[in-house]
């Protein structure tokens, strides 16, 4: 059994963001979703599973390195786990500076900086971490693939900060 929360108002290539929570037992019926910068159209994905391995952007494509399944854990607090490797998103050290970069390791439970929220407006969101307060974004809001993801202060003209995250298609969710 899996419990939906759907999010009005985001909507992406017709999909609407899915979060998902699923029971004990059963994560892997889990919707996986990814996570796309609305400048740059590019997933937010991880090369490997090792901890630490950073967070960049690159193309959507088949395959797990890119696709995330979004646990919530309390309230409004959300887990961004990539399929890849199990691991969580979150900003290295705990760090609470603009910079700061994101990158993926063992889910703990109780650690903020593996904490997001998703504060909805219109088809986009912003994705704040817990612990810092501060938005999700690609490095100087750049195009280039391979670009790493980090943490800064909210600014309303950066349009690195802003995220969609559709459901990946049924075709692409191979292991």
């Amino acid at each position: 059994m899996k419990i939906t929360a759907k999010v009005a108002g985001i909507a992406a290539a017709g999909a609407a963001l899915v979060l998902m929570t699923p029971a004990a037992g059963h994560a892997d019926t889990q919707a996986r979703q990814y996570l796309v910068n609305h400048h740059s159209n590019q997933c937010l994905q991880v090369t490997d599973g090792q901890n630490g391995t950073p967070a960049i952007q690159g193309y959507c494509e088949i395959g797990t390195k890119a696709q995330w399944k979004i646990e919530r854990v309390s309230g409004n607090d959300f887990r961004i786990v990539n399929v890849l490797s199990g691991k969580c998103l979150e900003i290295a050290d705990s760090r609470k500076d603009n910079g700061a970069p994101a990158q993926q390791w063992t889910c703990v439970n109780g650690v903020d900086t593996q904490l997001w929220r998703f504060d909805v407006m219109n088809d986009i969101t912003p994705v704040i971490n817990k612990n810092s307060g501060k938005f999700l974004e690609i490095d100087n809001s750049s195009v280039r693939p391979g670009a790493r993801a980090q943490q800064w202060a909210e600014a309303v003209t950066a349009p690195g900060q802003q995220w969609r995250a559709p459901e990946v298609p049924a075709g692409r969710q191979v292991r």
